[in-house]
């Protein structure tokens, strides 16, 4: 379950952030049986993690648990990292801010710019590379199976990896390619 944004251990300065990674293994701060606050070792998932689909507990639709369990879902599980862990994983990608609304306290969630993949050029594919990190079943699905867009995405990988292009994805895409 994700804490809210208010429900800290007193007396610490934890950062709210939102999971980006598959997974993340983190130390943050609890309270032990006593009440008092302890380091912990906690593990949170990112985005569409199969272990955050609200779909597979038991819970309530429509209830505050539920609206949290889908938000994580959908944008990556909400924890409280310690304030010299926050630097670390905010510069590498791994996290990011949790925007407040000064009025409410509610998240303000950003809307999400798709890329559409038929229509982008291949600069934009390969920014979305190199900063997205996408694995290797995703460049190839994101082809949909037409040639033309494959063909794009195959040279964005290619600039994106300085002509490295990632094997599975060489091969994934020139089978669409070679099936056209």
């Amino acid at each position: 379950m994700s804490p809210t944004l208010t429900n800290a251990p007193p007396g610490t300065d934890l950062k709210p952030v939102r999971v980006l990674v598959r997974q993340l293994d983190y130390l943050t701060k609890g309270l032990n049986p006593l009440g008092q606050t302890v380091d912990k070792m906690a593990t949170a998932y990112g985005p569409g993690s199969p272990l955050l689909d609200p779909t597979q507990r038991k819970l309530e639709p429509g209830s505050q648990e539920f609206l949290d369990a889908v938000s994580d879902y959908r944008h990556g599980q909400l924890i409280l990292v310690r304030p010299l862990a926050y630097i670390g994983l905010i510069e590498s990608g791994a996290v990011r801010d949790v925007v407040t609304d000064d009025d409410t306290g509610e998240e303000v969630v950003a809307e999400e710019h798709l890329l559409d993949v038929s229509v982008a050029t291949v600069d934009d594919l390969a920014d979305w590379i190199r900063t997205e990190r996408p694995t290797v079943n995703d460049v190839v699905q994101a082809s949909g199976g037409d040639p033309d867009v494959a063909k794009k995405l195959l040279e964005a990988e290619s600039l994106a990896t300085n002509g490295e292009a990632r094997k599975g994805v060489l091969e994934g895409l020139s089978a669409v390619i070679s099936r056209g």
